[in-house]
């Protein structure tokens, strides 16, 4: 009966534990603060352990050459979320001064939007994501904590970058990976442990909030939850669709406040007291944003993984490919009754079929480049097309049959030239599989 209940909650094996520790922390935090065992497993002193032990765990899954990708997709989510924070705060403080519009300074949006929560990110990519996006976990952690903020406000001498703090962050997932890639039975003991640890990483997260802070943050606190859930979010999610080719699911998870931003502001207002009169606001209203994005952003993740795909649950057979590869949409694998068909920027699977599938966007005009029965064949777009969408390889005459994966999908509606997009509006949908006939 639990079990059923978390599944049906996004995120539900983290984010649940997590709003109940959060509860039992607002209003009974002397339940769990008994010593021992309780207060090490059930409040945020247990916190970093369960981390560091899920990171290991998930280490050992990891294989040498996914590296790349793991470097090239955390770079990209750690980037554009440091962007996107800083240019909004700059540009506020710029405009309207250190007391900022609408009660948000330039402390507390850049405090909320450049810090993420990787907790919570490394559980929505086990829900929807694969090992390389949760691997980029320990990579995020550099924008967990004051540094990015300092940076983004521009204090010189406290921006240096802490290497050994990276090493640290690291540390337990690369052990993981060395152990995993030397004995594989290691790791097939140890992978079911990250996701085990789940509910614990949640709770001990929880604990370390008080909801009572959504209060005391006001609307402000709630107007800047939504800045960084919707417009960091939104910025993010293009940016790993247009950079990474990626479907977006890993830049919603990213659109969170680290619990640990909450810190933030006063550390600011440390390093430069000209700051200290707004860092209390600023400190209410950043916690605010943390609770508010943990509930917003797994929801909203989950929503738009299943509508746009993800390696959990592909939209087609085209995208559950380009998952299985680990490929960006411009270089795909599909094999195919032992014979491989390489697409660059348009993919076909059978000989037969008379539509090309386009696995990244194609501009009007565009060249369209795929490989058929050992053949690299190209056409021009007609017309945009959307990633995953239908384009004619051949001109095909109005009644004659759409032949997709090697079966019947529908008959063409009306003439259709070769490049032009196929979809509902010049399809009629008729299904037949082709094998049956022969």
């Amino acid at each position: 009966m639990i079990m059923r209940f978390l599944k049906k909650i996004p995120a539900g094996m983290m984010v649940v534990p997590m709003l109940l520790g959060a509860i039992i922390n607002t209003f009974l935090p002397e339940v769990t603060n008994i010593g021992s065992f309780t207060t090490a497993v059930f409040t945020s002193a247990g916190a970093n352990t369960a981390i560091g032990i899920q990171l290991f765990c998930l280490g050992t899954t990891l294989r040498v050459r996914d590296m790349g990708g793991v470097v090239k997709r955390g770079g990209v989510l750690l980037i554009s979320k440091f962007v996107i924070g800083a240019a909004i705060g700059i540009v506020v403080g710029k405009v309207f001064g250190p007391t900022g519009v609408l009660g948000l300074s330039s402390l507390a949006i850049i405090s909320a939007v450049t810090n993420s929560n990787g907790s919570i990110y490394l559980a929505l990519m086990n829900s929807y994501g694969d090992t390389v996006d949760q691997a980029a976990m320990p990579l995020l952690a550099i924008n967990d904590g004051p540094m990015l903020t300092m940076i983004a406000m521009g204090i010189g001498g406290l921006a240096d970058i802490p290497f050994m703090a990276l090493v640290a962050a690291i540390g337990p997932i690369l052990v993981g990976m060395i152990l995993g890639n030397i004995d594989k039975d290691l790791s097939d003991f140890l992978a079911p442990a990250g996701t085990i640890l789940l509910p614990f990483v949640g709770f001990c997260l929880g604990a370390g909030m008080n909801l009572t802070n959504i209060a005391k943050g006001g609307a402000q606190g709630i107007l800047l939850g939504l800045v960084t859930c919707l417009i960091g979010g939104a910025f993010i999610v293009l940016c790993d669709r247009f950079i990474s080719r990626r479907p977006g699911y890993a830049g919603w998870a990213v659109a969170t406040t680290a619990g640990n931003a909450v810190a933030v502001p006063a550390v600011i207002a440390e390093a430069d007291p000209s700051w200290a009169q707004w860092a209390d606001v600023a400190t209410s209203q950043v916690a605010a944003s943390a609770i508010l994005t943990a509930i917003l952003v797994p929801i909203i993740t989950s929503w738009w993984a299943k509508k746009f795909g993800c390696p959990k649950f592909p939209k087609d057979e085209a995208q559950k490919a380009l998952f299985e590869k680990h490929l960006s949409p411009l270089h795909i694998f599909v094999e195919e009754r032992k014979e491989y068909y390489i697409m660059l920027n348009g993919m076909i699977v059978e000989p037969v079929d008379n539509v090309v599938v386009a696995i990244e966007p194609v501009k009007k005009g565009e060249t369209v480049t795929y490989m058929c029965a050992g053949e690299e064949k190209r056409l021009t777009a007609a017309e945009d097309i959307t990633i995953y969408h239908k384009l004619a390889a051949c001109d095909i005459a109005k009644g004659q049959p759409i032949v997709k994966y090697g079966e019947h999908i529908g008959l063409a509606a009306r003439d259709i030239k070769a490049g032009e997009h196929v979809h509902c509006h010049n399809l009629e949908e008729h299904r037949e599989n082709l094998d049956s006939k022969g």
